[in-house]
């Protein structure tokens, strides 16, 4: 059962068991007995001032446990069925007791259906004692009920089932299911789902982590449990199953290693590679035996249990000595909001109260509350049918004449190209929750559905979403869609953890089209199926299970719950809800095979983002391999962009040109506008533009934001190795490059990953070698300094770029490949092209001095070519000019001719 604390920034801290060094008393002993009586007459006054009036209770979260207490009051209905009963004078409230946990064998089913019960817990007598005691019945409202006799008969309770663990698919990625699903009876809940597709594997930070894994197969999470892994469930497909692990092992010893619990076997197999093989020590039956396993790679577990910390415990835990450890509910638990006159909806005001005031103490009892008579979340429901692909849970309550089942089906892969389809629809299970009416009564019902939880967090210290919003997103937000919207509604844990959760939201307008938790890479969503349902959908909100960490509010625990309208059921009949329940990788090929199309986000310049998510998926389809598919990406770029790089460099060597000219300019004026208006007449008179040398670094902006989004929601990307998975440096492309784990030799503030200085677990060298490649580029391309003012100026660039390796240290690895391979390009952009010296100014623009067959070489824009009838006129123009001085040559012949005749005479 999940608990609530008072807002993140109140910190609980335990007294000190130092005491303080005694103080020399002063003043006499009638001082120190009037100090005393001031004191008593002072707490006296402040008692009194805090005492309740009429015998209440002065706790602010009165109003709340009196709605408590008003939904639980229990409602006068008649027996659906003649049973036997027995009362006390005292008590007329039925009552549930824990479900028992005594040890039960598994037994055969169909292949890939496999129940197994096994205690989660040591019974302790006083237990048995009271699992044995007679339960007392409700009184009779319609006759009278006869003392109790001697005689009395124990009624069996209906629901009192030992705790099963159920598994429906398999772990093995050739078996024809894409994932491994584990019920729980308590509660017909989910307890975890890992998806079996190789490309989708665990992904971990720890420094000795390896992925081998021999299966989830015990449920008891305590860390102070020890003795032993107990096995509650074998998942088909693990290898576990294959080495002939069962139901009740406590597995002992791992290659002569004691293994303490199940937390402990799982941290020692992480260590080992995957096709490793291993020795068990098994105890089965008070008799050891050695069982061989061949490790297999740990599967992605998108639904897992998930217990509290220290990290999360709050004021209220730490004061009540409550288990900092506990486990946090599982998933789509079923209640009933509304059962005849009584409703949860009583605690909706109060609620909404506790949570304006910030006051989360007696909410877990508002998220766990169910009307008075049923248990539902923590009873155990029984297993009445099971096939290959499919389970029913069965909870009755025959005195209130009512039976709720819980069939999940898991969709099954149809065929061989199905299966390599990873866009085909076959990652989803479906929940048909069914209400019957078994009594004689009518009775009018609500269904409270509650979703999915405990998504995984991997990646919390470095990992980042797009917000749909200026708020901030978190690890595990809740999404909502409604249908005729394209644009789903966020509930970012951020505001879930910071208290705005719990308000009902009416879906009457607009009906939801789906509801689910999205983390970064999977999600768990909900979609109604709102032909085949009986039940419609009326509200649903948004829900926060457990404790917000100190630290990372992002990180919370979020759920979401769905509450149908309410139905009256007639005696024999029945109202279902159904559910596509999808638990899969965020693709969008994928999702949209379920309109789940706008689930996936980049942020801002997403169309550039999709552009280049298949720019790198074209080329890993090429070479198989994301590190040289950034790369090529890179090149691409950069080449596409060279005429404006170039544009660059020429704009730098005109800078360093005319900076002599620049520096008389600021020596000759004092004025600023003046000073101002005559760098403005320079660089018009050699045709510079300031802006020109920042054209690259701007269009690049959007390139660098697109592929920082693509690496951290494309998730073909997550999990993809630049060299190779065997070596942790750069063994994740959306992570960083982690090559050194320094963890234990830097302050906890620097290794948590927290704020801008914490720079995590990892010491990054890629982020290093980025800062220091731009220092190198900035230095090489700047002109150099001429005054004091842009010495000072490049100085605070260099301290910027320090301060940008702060931020970039835990980006993934991926974009710093991206910017050191841009950064190198144009470095070697820089090297081949000409120096400074080999160009000279003009009003005309820079000009190129070198000489190639004997014509200078410009850069300066030359005249368009002259079109075709252009030419024919200039041509006309220099016939006629040639005719005519033709003539006019003639006419002087002539001329000159008459001359020499006149002369001979």
């Amino acid at each position: 059962m999940s608990q609530f604390i008072q807002p993140p920034q109140q910190k609980f801290k335990r007294p000190s068991n130092g005491s303080a060094p005694a103080q020399k008393p002063q003043g006499g002993c009638s001082q120190f007995v009037f100090l005393m009586a001031i004191l008593l007459l002072f707490n006296m006054l402040v008692l009194r001032a805090c005492a309740p009036e009429d015998g209440g209770t002065s706790d602010e979260n009165t109003n709340l446990m009196q709605a408590l207490q008003t939904v639980a009051e229990p409602e006068k209905m008649e027996p659906t069925e003649k049973t036997e009963t027995t009362i006390t004078p005292t008590e007329n409230v039925p009552t549930v007791t824990p479900a028992s946990e005594t040890p039960v064998t598994s037994t055969e089913t169909a292949p890939g259906a496999a129940i197994e019960t096994a205690p989660t817990e040591i019974a302790t007598p006083e237990e048995n004692a009271s699992a044995t005691t007679p339960a007392v019945t409700q009184e009779n409202t319609a006759a009278p009920v006869a003392p109790a006799t001697k005689q009395t008969e124990v009624m069996v309770k209906p629901n009192d089932n030992p705790i099963t663990y159920l598994t429906l698919g398999s772990a093995d990625p050739e078996s024809e299911y894409r994932m491994l699903v584990t019920f729980t009876s308590r509660g017909a809940a989910v307890a975890r789902v890992e998806l079996n597709e190789k490309r989708l594997a665990s992904m971990s930070d720890e420094p000795d982590f390896k992925g081998g894994y021999l299966g989830e197969l015990g449920y008891n999470l305590d860390p102070a449990v020890t003795g032993g892994c107990f096995v509650n469930v074998v998942g088909a497909g693990t290898p576990a199953q294959k080495a002939g692990i069962l139901v009740g092992d406590r597995i002992v010893k791992l290659n002569g290693e004691e293994v303490q619990n199940a937390v402990d076997l799982t941290q020692k197999i992480r260590k080992f590679r995957p096709e490793t093989k291993v020795t068990l020590t098994v105890n089965r039956n008070g008799v050891e035996t050695s069982v061989e396993a061949v490790l297999a790679r740990e599967p992605v577990s998108v639904i897992k249990p998930e217990r509290e910390t220290e990290e999360t415990q709050s004021l209220a835990d730490a004061l009540s000595g409550a288990d900092p450890n506990r486990e946090n509910n599982a998933s789509f638990l079923t209640t009933f909001y509304t059962f005849g006159n009584q409703s949860l909806s009583k605690l909706d005001m109060e609620v909404k109260k506790q949570i304006a005031k910030d006051d989360f103490q007696l909410l877990d009892s508002f998220l766990n509350q169910e009307i008075m008579g049923f248990d539902m979340h923590s009873a155990s429901w029984k297993v009445e049918a099971q096939t290959a692909d499919s389970v029913t849970f069965l909870y009755e309550m025959p005195i209130y004449g009512m039976e709720v089942r819980k069939t999940y089906t898991l969709v099954k892969i149809a065929d061989e190209n199905q299966k390599k389809d990873e866009a085909s629809p076959t990652y989803h299970l479906t929940l048909n929750v069914t209400v019957k009416n078994v009594g004689v009564n009518d009775r009018e019902i609500a269904i409270q559905q509650d979703g999915p939880t405990g998504l995984l967090t991997e990646g919390y210290w470095f990992c980042s979403k797009a917000g749909r919003d200026w708020g901030t997103p978190g690890i595990r937000d809740v999404m909502i869609g409604y249908e005729g919207s394209s644009t789903p509604n966020v509930y970012s844990c951020s505001n879930i953890a910071g208290g705005k959760w719990g308000k009902h939201i009416l879906c009457s307008q607009k009906p939801l089209k789906y509801i689910g938790v999205d983390a970064q890479y999977f999600s768990s969503i909900m979609i109604p199926d709102l032909k085949d349902s009986t039940l419609n959908i009326e509200r649903f909100t948004a829900l926060r299970m457990g404790n917000v960490p100190k630290k990372w509010i992002t990180k919370t625990n979020t759920s979401c719950r769905v509450i149908s309208s309410v139905k009256t059921l007639k005696s024999g009949e029945e109202a279902s809800q159904q559910f596509t329940v999808f638990v899969g990788p965020k693709r969008p090929e994928l999702l949209s095979q379920y309109q789940l199309d706008n689930v996936v986000y980049y942020g801002w310049f997403s169309w550039i983002a999709r552009i280049l998510v298949g720019i790198l998926h074209v080329f890993y389809a090429i070479f198989g391999n994301y590190g040289i598919a950034i790369l090529l990406l890179t090149v691409l770029v950069r080449v596409l962009m060279f005429p404006l790089s170039k544009k660059q460099i020429l704009s730098s060597i005109v800078m360093q040109k005319i900076q002599p000219e620049i520096k008389k300019i600021n020596d000759k004026y004092t004025d600023p506008m003046e000073r101002q208006r005559a760098q403005m007449e320079l660089f018009k008179k050699y045709k510079y533009n300031p802006m020109s040398g920042c054209w690259v670094m701007l269009i690049q902006l959007p390139i660098f934001i697109a592929l920082y989004r693509a690496l951290l929601v494309d998730v073909e990307l997550r999990q993809a190795s630049l060299f190779t998975e065997s070596i942790r440096f750069c063994s994740n492309l959306v992570a960083p490059d982690m090559f050194w784990c320094w963890k234990d030799i830097v302050p906890s503030w620097i290794s948590s990953g927290y704020g801008i200085f914490g720079l995590g677990p990892y010491f990054n060298l890629l982020p290093v070698l980025t800062i220091a490649i731009f220092i190198i580029q900035q230095k090489i391309m700047m002109p150099p300094a001429l005054d004091e003012q842009a010495k000072m100026q490049q100085t605070m660039m260099k301290f910027m770029m320090v301060f940008m390796g702060f931020i970039f240290f835990k980006v993934p690895c991926g974009l710093c490949i991206y910017f050191i391979i841009s950064s190198l390009w144009g470095l070697l952009e820089r090297k081949f092209m000409p120096s400074a010296d080999s160009y000279q100014l003009s009003t005309d623009g820079i000009i190129d001095m070198r000489v190639q067959n004997g014509k200078a070489v410009t850069d300066t824009p030359t005249q368009p070519k002259e079109g075709f009838f252009t030419r024919l006129s200039r041509k006309m123009e220099e016939i006629q000019k040639a005719v005519e001085a033709r003539d006019a040559e003639i006419e002087r012949q002539k001329a000159r001719e008459k001359k020499d005749k006149r002369r001979s005479r």
